[in-house]
């Protein structure tokens, strides 16, 4: 349909919100068990619907943590500098064994405090375009070095860990 010249570009976002509290080694953020639901993530199983690719242009990763009423992803905002587990973390982003976003990338790079005067303050430009093709499967892994982990919850409210993983781009409807 593309070669075609068949399509139509749209603005767009693809996120997910997870609880990281007590997370080592390499954590599943976006795979074949994530399932939408909204306020949490617009993402069914790690797969984009026929006809629907996407065009990453923009990176923003958001955290809360700490003494909040909160205890659901939903509830937070995500504004806080992240825990050093996570800003030594790296990305592995992948879909049918190609990297959308290059092997060993520094989760930092894309962390912000949340302090810009407007959202796109808050997003990291790639200065390349990185796709996510239509109906093959893709994964969010954070890797963490070894023997390093983001705190376990606490009971109760507090020692909560929430990240927020947004993707900027252009979605390319073809047909």
């Amino acid at each position: 349909a593309v070669q075609q010249g068949n399509f139509e570009l749209t603005d767009g976002m693809l996120y997910v919100r997870k609880n990281v509290g007590g997370s080592s080694n390499d954590v599943a953020i976006i795979n074949s068990q994530t399932e939408v639901k909204q306020g949490y993530t617009n993402i069914e199983k790690g797969v984009l619907p026929q006809g629907k690719a996407f065009i990453i242009l923009g990176v923003a990763f958001g955290y809360q943590t700490g003494d909040i009423s909160a205890v659901d992803e939903g509830e937070v905002v995500y504004n806080k500098l992240p825990a050093a587990a996570l800003l030594n973390s790296e990305i592995e982003f992948t879909q049918r064994g190609r990297y959308i976003l290059e092997k060993g990338t520094p989760a930092k790079m894309f962390y912000n405090t949340g302090t810009g005067e407007n959202s796109d303050d808050n997003v990291y430009w790639l200065r390349n375009l990185a796709v996510i093709n239509d109906v093959q499967k893709f994964e969010l892994k954070q890797l963490f070095p070894d023997g390093v982990s983001v705190p376990a919850n606490a009971a109760g409210a507090n020692g909560n860990h929430f990240a927020e993983y947004a993707f900027v781009g252009v979605w390319v409807n073809q047909g």
